[in-house]
């Protein structure tokens, strides 16, 4: 992809392909459409989730790619546009989750349910919950321009995700660790 989503038209992709324009709308009802399908092909060799035994490592990885395909200018921008367009269009919005998001998020699933059996997940969390968590931090940063999203706050996501953020229970005996100011 080498044009940005608002200067690309279907008409200019008709010609650059040499195709009539009729020919592109045989295929894609939306340059959102095609814009999907060249992002599905582009990031399709890169989003299996890895199985090395190591949960946290396997999510850090693959946070990671998905913040590095994000970073890439055309195809980040391109992508939140699309995700804008299927705000308004229903057809659109079923399409990226049926050919995007629910691929990946089975996968993700897949791969949390290895990480339970081998108990390095809790058997009773909810697994929509973990990615709800882990990517929708990612989306949240992107879609609000919180700043991009990159490789300390993956491996954060994912530290926090699995050791969770409550404070561990204190031992009896141990001291107690206060916080803020001192005396």
């Amino acid at each position: 992809m080498t044009t940005g989503y608002d200067a690309m038209s279907m008409e200019a992709i008709a010609a650059r392909a040499g195709v009539g324009k009729q020919t592109i709308y045989r295929w894609w009802p939306s340059k959102a459409a095609l814009v999907l399908d060249v992002w599905v092909d582009a990031t399709s060799p890169d989003a299996r989730m890895p199985d090395t035994g190591d949960l946290a490592a396997d999510l850090k990885t693959q946070l990671s790619c998905v913040v590095g395909r994000l970073s890439e200018p055309l195809l980040g921008s391109n992508f939140l546009s699309v995700v804008a367009d299927s705000q308004r269009d229903e057809r659109l919005a079923t399409a990226l989750s049926d050919t995007l998001f629910a691929p990946r998020i089975a996968d993700c699933k897949h791969r949390l349910r290895t990480g339970q059996a081998a108990g390095q997940l809790r058997k009773d969390i909810d697994l929509d919950t973990v990615i709800d968590l882990l990517y929708g931090a990612i989306h949240y940063r992107l879609l609000f321009r919180l700043g991009h999203p990159d490789r300390a706050l993956t491996d954060a996501l994912v530290d926090a995700a699995l050791s969770g953020v409550a404070p561990r229970p204190r031992r009896a005996g141990a001291p107690v660790q206060r916080s803020g100011a001192t005396r």
